[in-house]
């Protein structure tokens, strides 16, 4: 339920309102890596740039030995937008 909340106010383009379902989802199951990708997603929409690059991070990470391409290509958007150029060139290889 906290999922298809989080998911809905997005698509209404309440990004701060996604956040805080997303965040209660990730409290009672911090392990699942699409629930960091979508709260990084929200922040991203807040202009809230470094955390969410931190959340592409944590998904990444907890998908373990299988790539997470969709965490990787936002967290390379993001530090592009940056102007990092080099890291996100690199990260969206």
């Amino acid at each position: 339920a906290l999922i298809d909340a989080a998911n809905l106010a997005l698509k209404l383009n309440q990004p701060a309102l996604a956040e805080k379902y997303y965040r209660a989802a990730i409290n009672l199951s911090p392990q699942i890596a699409e629930l960091w990708n979508s709260l990084g997603v929200a922040l991203f929409e807040q202009g809230q740039l470094s955390a969410a690059i931190d959340c592409y991070q944590q998904a990444i990470g907890c998908s373990g030995s299988r790539p997470y391409p969709s965490a990787q290509a936002n967290m390379a958007f993001v530090m592009l937008q940056q102007g990092n150029y080099a890291e996100g060139w690199k990260a969206y290889e």
